[in-house]
């Protein structure tokens, strides 16, 4: 939804019309208020270090064509910024829960002090992790490894547009598109990828995915 809800919200530049932005929000269904908090929240001091503004291109890019430009633009962005701070994360967390409080009730999440409290420390405790994957880089060439990715599912995939990654990407995580030859999915940024979550979040590089990484990609592969 973070996304989506960027789409609209993120450049209401004052040449855009009501109209046109709201043809953005309308299409979400977010209140007035809720579009009012993510504007002031995506404008911020505390959103900085997360480069909104680098998904700027989401507003221009037709739903068929290719987001891997976007992202790529994004994310560089992003990580060539110092860190989120906790402070800066547990602002944009409370702006949004008290701000979009009666849409966030919607998918079961109250904004009480205490929901708040929950979120902020999941975001906080997953924040670096994300980060740190996010910005890995190809050693050969040094471009960052969601693009170089990205740019590799296109390949055999087709194009990654709004359209359909909302249904593709799930499936590439989770290893469901048993066409992505093994250059894709056994490469070194997974490997490196891996690691980081041994490093940040052991339990989510848990025996299971070990074993399915090594059955896919041989048994030396995160050892090499």
């Amino acid at each position: 939804m973070a996304l989506l809800s960027l789409r609209g919200t993120l450049f209401n530049h004052p040449h855009t019309t009501t109209s046109n932005s709201c043809v953005f929000f309308c299409s979400i269904s977010l209140s007035s208020q809720c579009q009012s908090t993510l504007l002031t929240v995506a404008s911020s001091s505390d959103s900085a270090c997360l480069n909104i503004g680098g998904l700027a291109g989401l507003l221009t890019t037709s739903s068929n064509s290719s987001l891997v430009p976007t992202v790529n633009s994004w994310l560089s962005g992003a990580c060539s910024q110092a860190a989120c701070t906790n402070s800066s994360l547990a602002a944009i967390v409370q702006n949004i829960t008290s701000g979009c409080g009666d849409d966030l009730a919607q998918f079961g999440i109250s904004n009480s002090s205490g929901t708040t409290d929950q979120i902020t420390q999941a975001v906080q405790e997953a924040y670096p992790t994300v980060r740190d994957i996010g910005c890995l880089k190809v050693d050969s060439n040094n471009t960052l490894c969601v693009t170089d990715l990205l740019d590799d599912v296109e390949s055999v995939e087709g194009t990654l547009s709004l359209d359909n990654i909302a249904a593709l990407l799930p499936q590439i995580l989770t290893g469901q598109v048993s066409s992505l030859p093994s250059y894709i999915t056994c490469n070194d940024c997974v490997k490196q990828a891996f690691t980081v979550l041994q490093t940040d979040q052991p339990s989510l590089a848990n025996q299971t995915v070990e074993d399915a990484l090594t059955s896919q990609c041989g048994s030396d592969f995160l050892s090499e």
